[in-house]
């Protein structure tokens, strides 16, 4: 066993991963975050602002093709009147509709984790 292939190899940091890969995931990575952002921005323009033309500088931000993320017109016709409904701006009830939502995976998350919490006690109580 003296050709031990581990052995030879240096203590310390992989030496397969090239350096030139981490940067250029890291780029891709940073420019798709930024290209996301960019649609979503734009997707809230286009539902608080459905009518408006983005500006000249606005224009220099947003990627190509960000017009894809606009909700569909029915949808922007249901906020509009939710919206004349409550006195809530358009982008006010997407903030919480959102966050309701999020408010219900939450917590049909912990009412998962409890139950399968009550199941294992229980196992464990007849297990004992």
């Amino acid at each position: 066993m003296a050709d031990d292939p581990k052995s030879k190899k240096p203590k310390g940091k992989d030496i397969w991963v090239p350096k030139d890969l981490l940067r250029e995931m890291k780029s891709f990575a940073d420019n798709e975050g930024k290209q996301m952002v960019g649609f979503m921005r734009s997707a809230i323009r286009n539902v608080v602002n459905p009518d408006e033309k983005p500006s000249a500088g606005s224009a220099a931000e947003e990627p190509a093709g960000s017009s894809d993320w606009a909700l569909p017109p029915r949808l922007t016709e249901l906020l509009e009147a939710a919206s004349e409904a409550t006195g809530k701006t358009p982008a006010q009830l997407m903030a919480a509709c959102v966050s309701r939502s999020l408010e219900d995976v939450i917590r049909d998350e912990e009412a998962r984790r409890a139950a399968a919490k009550f199941k294992l006690d229980q196992l464990q109580q007849g297990g004992d």
